[in-house]
C-alpha cells in the first residue's frame, strides 16, 4: 500500500543582504539603480528561492562593519 501527503513543506527563501555606501538616487549615482537590477535578476533566476534585500547609503554600518559582517557570517 502507498500512502502520499497532499501537503507540501515549502522552504523559506534565503535572504542575501547587499549593502553599499551609495545613495539612492540613479542621477546622483547608477551603482544603486545597478544593485535593483541584480536583485531583480537572482530572484527571477532562482524562482524567488533567494530574496536579495539591498540596504544602501550605509544603513547597515561603515564599510569597515560590512566587512566585519562578511567575516561573521551576517
Amino acid at each position: 500500500m502507498l500512502m502520499g501527503s497532499t501537503s507540501m513543506a515549502f522552504a523559506e527563501p534565503k535572504v542575501l543582504k547587499f549593502a553599499h555606501d551609495n545613495k539612492t538616487d540613479p542621477f546622483e549615482n547608477p551603482a544603486h539603480a545597478c544593485t535593483a537590477v541584480f536583485a531583480n535578476i537572482v530572484e527571477a533566476d532562482t524562482n524567488g528561492e533567494i530574496e536579495v534585500e539591498v540596504y544602501p547609503s550605509n544603513q547597515l554600518g561603515s564599510a569597515a562593519e560590512h566587512v566585519q559582517m562578511v567575516r561573521d557570517g551576517l
